[in-house]
C-alpha cells in the first residue's frame, strides 16, 4: 500500500518531524512538496486541511498529530497491515 506524506522541503519543521518518524519505521513513502506540486495544494485546500505535514494511507488522511498517536503492524515480510490507536 502506498503512503503518501504532503508537506514543504523548506521552513517545515513539522515536516521533517514526520519523514524522520516515519524512517525510524523503516516506512517507505511518498515525499510531495506542496510548493512545487500545485494540485496537491489544491486537494489538501479542497479536503479543509490547515496544516502540513497530512499522511495518505489507505484512503484515509492524517495529521501530524495523528501519526504520533499510531501504530503500525507489521508481517514478517514488513508490509503495512493497517493502524491501531
Amino acid at each position: 500500500m502506498e503512503i503518501i506524506l504532503y508537506g514543504r522541503n523548506n521552513n517545515c519543521s513539522r515536516c521533517e518531524q514526520a519523514k524522520i518518524y516515519l524512517k525510524n519505521l523503516n516506512v517507505e513513502y511518498k515525499f510531495i512538496d506542496i510548493d512545487k506540486n500545485e494540485s496537491a495544494l489544491v486537494l489538501l485546500r479542497e479536503l479543509k486541511f490547515r496544516q502540513i505535514p497530512v499522511l495518505f494511507y489507505n484512503k484515509a488522511y492524517y495529521t501530524l498529530e495523528d501519526l504520533k498517536e499510531i501504530k503500525f503492524k507489521w508481517e514478517s515480510e514488513g508490509e503495512l497491515l493497517g493502524w491501531t490507536n
